[in-house]
């Protein structure tokens, strides 16, 4: 119990610095997630470096495949097919494929493709997508892309879901502005913890229909502009 009104204010200034101390923590947490958040994508751009040479093998020049073919066929030629099936071995399935550049083929098996397109999208994905491999591999290549378009879904969502938490970040200045546009004055915001906040307005013995319609209208305001907050109106 508070015996005088000394103490009262004593714990009411308390109450408050421990509401702003927790606040500003929850700021400097969200400040430090953004900053690894930046970094991680520094070092994911900074690894795109060209493929290592294990993953640069896989191309031959088109004069093999044509060697190739001719000694697949016993017919020398010159043609540049866009897909050459191997004959069937006990390995897994293997096909040429050739470049955009038409200057060397690929060799292409259900599970790689030594293109750049192919490693890129590993390193996004966790699951290869390439042409090479679409044209040589048309089903496997389609059960690629519904998994990479899930995945694409659910970076999309966790990308929401960070914007709203940004959004949130600072719902004390989200207040104050709506506030401010709408003309509307009250004594005070501030923040009680990390989801809630509290907006002070004058005190009145008597409050009249007009004040309760502009305290209404604040509130509406406030969780307008910070709508995953915790907002009340008190007059204290």
């Amino acid at each position: 119990m508070y015996t005088t009104i000394e103490q009262k204010r004593a714990a009411r200034l308390a109450r408050k610095r421990k509401a702003e101390q927790e606040y500003k923590e929850w700021l400097a947490n969200q400040a430090d997630g953004a900053t690894t958040k930046e970094q991680s994508k520094a070092e994911r751009f900074k690894a795109k470096k060209p493929l290592p040479p294990a993953e640069s093998e896989g191309k031959y020049e088109v004069r093999f495949a044509q060697l190739l073919t001719e000694i697949m066929t016993g017919k020398p030629t010159n043609a540049k097919p866009q897909l050459i099936k191997m004959p069937e071995t006990v390995y897994e399935p293997i096909a040429l494929v050739l470049s955009s550049t038409e200057q060397f083929y690929y060799r292409t098996t259900p599970n790689h493709c030594p293109c750049e397109g192919w490693f890129y999208s590993v390193e996004r994905f966790g699951k290869g997508k390439c042409r090479h491999h679409t044209l040589a591999y048309p089903e496997q290549a389609a059960r690629n892309a519904t998994e990479i378009e899930r995945i694409k879904a659910e970076k999309k969502e966790a990308g929401r879901v960070r914007e709203k938490t940004k959004a949130l970040a600072s719902p004390i200045d989200a207040i104050k502005a709506a506030l401010q546009e709408r003309g509307l004055k009250v004594s005070g915001v501030r923040a009680n913890a990390c989801d809630s906040v509290t907006i002070r307005i004058p005190f009145r013995d008597t409050p009249t229909a007009e004040d309760e319609r502009q305290e209404d209208l604040i509130l509406q305001t406030a969780r307008r502009a910070a709508p995953g907050a915790r907002i009340v109106v008190s007059a204290m």
